[in-house]
C-alpha cells in the first residue's frame, strides 16, 4: 500500500478499487482473467445464457476445467483457459488478454435442480416428452425429459409467489399455473422454448392449494376449478380464442374440501351438459363424496358466490368423523365409478352420487370395491389413473408407489422411491399409456421412471429448433432469456 496515493488506499478501504489496482497493489494476489458469464457468441442464442449469480466453483486438480454452481440450479463445466506466457514489453492485464467471453470457455450445461421444495408436476402435450414443474421459490419450468440438441433443454419462468398446483389443457398448447397468492397464470407453451404468459388474473385473496381444467361444453374455452387453501372451490373459465382468464365465482360452501377433479369419464357420455367436479372432504358429521356441475358456458357472474341455481350439487356420505376416515384423494374412473384415497392408506371404488344436494343425511356409502386395505401405506396423496383408466397410480405419504390394474385391483408394482420424513410420495403422474410414470417428494426433486426390464425410452422434443436458415437470434429480448413477474402486486392484479 506505500506505493499509491493516500487516495487509493482510501479507496481501497472503502472497497472501491479496480481488481487490477487491487492484485498489483496488495500483492495478495493477482487478477489473470475474467470472464462475463452471461456473455454469449453470435452463434448462441440469449436462452444459452448461464442465469442466476455463481454459488460455487470447483476446478479440478490439473486447473484445465472447472464445475460451477448458479443460484437457479444450473451446474455448468467448463475449460479454464491456460497459462500464457506474457512479454515484458506488454501489460499483464491488456484488455485483449484479460477478459474472456463465455464461448470461450466452452461451457456446457451438465444439469439442473429445482433450488426450492417441488410443489407440482405436468406433462405438457400427449407424451411424457416435455414436462412442467414448479416449485416453492416461484419457478415455474418447462423441461425435456430427455434431453435433446437444445443446449439447456428447458425453459424457465420466475414469478414472485409460491407456484402451488399446475394444469394443462388436452392439446398442450396452454398451461395454468396458481399461486399461494391466489393467481391464475395462463402460459402459451406451444412452443415451449417460447412460453410466455399470457394473462395473470387473480381469483381470491386467498392461496391456490390445486388447480384442474377440463374443455367446456361447445369446446371454445376450459372450465377451470380452484381449491383454496381455506377449503373453499372458486370456478373460473379460460377462453382459447382470446387467452383471458375470467373469475366466475365461489361454489357454496361444502365443507373442508381435501382434493378435487374433474369428472372427466363422465364427460364424454354427456357431451352438450357442463361437465362435472368430483370434491372429497370433510364435513362437521362425517367424510363426503361431492359432485359439482359447472355453469354452463353463458354464466355471467354477479355475485362472489354462484347461485344454486347455476349449478348442479350431489352428495354421498362416505365415513365417520375419525381422522382415519378423512379422504384425502379422488380421481374419476367411470361415468357412475370413483377412486377415493384416506389418510388410514385405504384406496376405495364408489359409485358416483346421486342424491342432489349438500345435506348428507343417508347411511355412510359402502365402497364397491376396495383396492388397498386401510392400514398397508400411509395418507394417500396421490391418485391419478392412465388415459383408458385400466392403471391406477398411487402415491403415499410413507413414500412409496403403487402401480394398481383396474378394475380387479391387482397390485403390479410397489416401491418405496420417496423419504417418508421429507412427506413422502406428494404427486405421481403417468403417461397415457402408463409405461413412464414421473414422481416427487418435494424437497427430494422429480423421478422419471418405468418398470425394470421394461426398456422404454422417451425420444427428445427437438421439434421447436430453427434450421440454419432461419436463425434470428438478435432479434430476441431479455424476457426470452429470464422471464420475471411480480404477482404480489395487488394494484395490477386485484381480487
Amino acid at each position: 500500500l506505500a506505493k499509491v496515493t493516500a487516495e487509493d488506499v482510501a479507496s481501497f478501504a472503502a472497497g472501491m478499487a479496480l481488481a487490477p489496482q487491487m492484485a498489483l497493489s496488495t500483492g495478495m494476489f493477482q487478477l489473470k482473467k475474467v470472464a462475463d458469464l452471461e456473455s454469449v457468441g453470435e452463434s448462441q442464442p440469449l436462452g444459452h445464457r448461464l442465469l442466476g449469480q455463481v454459488a460455487s466453483i470447483q476446478a479440478t486438480s490439473s486447473g484445465t476445467d472447472a464445475v460451477l454452481t448458479t443460484a437457479e440450479g444450473e451446474v455448468w463445466t467448463m475449460k479454464l483457459p491456460g497459462k500464457q506466457e506474457v512479454r515484458e514489453e506488454e501489460d499483464e492485464f491488456a484488455q485483449d488478454d484479460m477478459y474472456v467471453r463465455a464461448d470461450q470457455l466452452q461451457m456446457s450445461l451438465l444439469c439442473w435442480f429445482h433450488t426450492h421444495t417441488v410443489t407440482a408436476l405436468c406433462p405438457i402435450g400427449s407424451g411424457l416428452q416435455v414436462c412442467a414443474s414448479a416449485d416453492e421459490g416461484g419457478r415455474l419450468r418447462l423441461w425435456q425429459v430427455v434431453r435433446g440438441e437444445d443446449a439447456k433443454g428447458f425453459k424457465l419462468l420466475r414469478f414472485t409467489s409460491a407456484v402451488t398446483s399446475l394444469a394443462v389443457e388436452a392439446r398442450g398448447k396452454f398451461l395454468l399455473a396458481g399461486t399461494d397468492s391466489g393467481c391464475i397464470h395462463a402460459v402459451a407453451v406451444d412452443p415451449w422454448p417460447d412460453a410466455e404468459v399470457v394473462d395473470t388474473n387473480r381469483i381470491s385473496e386467498v392461496g391456490i392449494a390445486k388447480l384442474c381444467c377440463t374443455g367446456s361444453e361447445d369446446g371454445l374455452s376450459l372450465k377451470v376449478a380452484a381449491l383454496l387453501f381455506d377449503g373453499r372451490i372458486a370456478m373460473a373459465s379460460f377462453s382459447l380464442r382470446e387467452p383471458k382468464v375470467k373469475m366466475l365465482g365461489l361454489t357454496e360452501n361444502l365443507g373442508m374440501v381435501e382434493d378435487i377433479c374433474w369428472h372427466e369419464q363422465e364427460k364424454t357420455e354427456e357431451l352438450n351438459m357442463p361437465p362435472k367436479l368430483l370434491a372429497v372432504g370433510c364435513t362437521a358429521e362425517a367424510s363426503c363424496l361431492w359432485t359439482v356441475r359447472s355453469p354452463k358456458d353463458s354464466f355471467e357472474p354477479r355475485d362472489m358466490v354462484i347461485h344454486r341455481e347455476a349449478m348442479g350439487f350431489w352428495s354421498q356420505k362416505l365415513a365417520g368423523d375419525t381422522s382415519e376416515n378423512r379422504p384425502t384423494a379422488v380421481c374419476s374412473l367411470s361415468k357412475t365409478q370413483a377412486v377415493v384415497g384416506f389418510a388410514s392408506g385405504a384406496v376405495c371404488i364408489y359409485a358416483t352420487p346421486t342424491q342432489p344436494g349438500l345435506m348428507v343425511k343417508s347411511p355412510a356409502a359402502t365402497p364397491m370395491k376396495s383396492l388397498v386395505p386401510a392400514g398397508a401405506h400411509h395418507l394417500v396423496n396421490s391418485l391419478q389413473t392412465n388415459a383408458s383408466c385400466t392403471i391406477l397410480m398411487v402415491g403415499c405419504m410413507d413414500g412409496s408407489v403403487l402401480k394398481l390394474s383396474l378394475p380387479n385391483g391387482e397390485e403390479l408394482m410397489c416401491k418405496t422411491l420417496h423419504s417418508p420424513y421429507n412427506g413422502g410420495t406428494a404427486q405421481v403422474v403417468c403417461s397415457r399409456d402408463s409405461t413412464v410414470a414421473m414422481s416427487t417428494g418435494g424437497a427430494d426433486g422429480i423421478l422419471v421412471w418405468s418398470e425394470p426390464g421394461s426398456e422404454i425410452t422417451v425420444a427428445p422434443d427437438d421439434t421447436h429448433l430453427k434450421g440454419p436458415d432461419d436463425e434470428a437470434f438478435g432479434d430476441e429480448s431479455a424476457a426470452q432469456f429470464a422471464f420475471e413477474l411480480d404477482d404480489t402486486d395487488v394494484n395490477a392484479f386485484p381480487a
